[in-house]
């Protein structure tokens, strides 16, 4: 089995060191970076996590962290600071971090911490990759997804959109979840979330003016069907 692989960006090379070490003994490749822009730079390459200091030089954490989400993408990041305030952590996490650690931790804490989010990581991956809908496939390898045979071109936050609905079938999502866990609490609102659902009904429906996959709860929100059979009901 392929070893996880965490992207560490801090501009102390002691903590970079010592996280390193920890991380390779306990079976986690580590890239240490010391900058943000080293690790946007970088952010093509797949990593399981990222680990982010706040306290970075030049474009600091907070900035990368949105950077990084601007990108579409949906790879889990902790934060790292010595700031123990909770104004600073609602920050981190508005911004999309999916946890939030203080300096100075206990290295087998925050070990403990690492290993489980790239735990729930590996299961959604497995998950992805697993799931055949009504002929919807994702290829990880490739980072595409299909519709049967044809590789359908969508964008960034249409393919993490499509793949939110293809791990929850049946399930109703609301304009309020999609933003948090799609679009990371940009604060965007219903209108442009109603926008990119209509785009990609135009890349997966035979006929998008009557969805069968990608379907309107009206007054609530949204859920893909697989296998329908019948039309609409709402």
């Amino acid at each position: 089995m392929k070893k996880p692989h965490v992207l560490l960006v801090d501009d102390d090379p002691n903590v970079s060191r010592a996280i390193s070490r920890l991380f390779e003994g306990n079976g986690i490749e580590t890239t240490c970076v010391p900058s943000g822009e080293a690790a946007l730079g970088r952010m093509n390459e797949g990593f399981s996590m990222v680990l982010l200091d706040v306290a970075l030089q030049n474009m600091d954490g907070f900035e990368v962290l949105r950077q990084i989400r601007r990108l579409g993408l949906s790879t889990p990041v902790m934060m790292l600071s010595g700031n123990r305030e909770d104004i600073s952590k609602v920050r981190a996490l508005g911004l999309g971090a999916d946890s939030y650690i203080e300096k100075p931790f206990i290295p087998h804490v925050m070990l403990s911490q690492v290993k489980a989010m790239l735990r729930r990581a590996q299961m959604d991956a497995q998950g992805r990759r697993s799931a055949v809908l009504s002929g919807f496939r994702f290829a990880a390898q490739e980072n595409l997804l299909y519709k049967g045979t044809v590789p359908l071109q969508l964008t960034e936050r249409e393919k993490t959109l499509l793949l939110y609905f293809l791990d929850r079938p049946l399930t109703v999502i609301t304009p309020d979840e999609i933003d948090a866990n799609v679009w990371r609490n940009a604060a965007v609102n219903d209108a442009a979330i109603a926008r990119t659902v209509s785009n990609l009904r135009k890349k997966i429906e035979d006929d998008p003016a009557n969805p069968v996959y990608l379907q309107t709860v009206r007054g609530v929100g949204y859920r893909f069907v697989p296998n329908i059979t019948a039309s609409n009901p709402f």
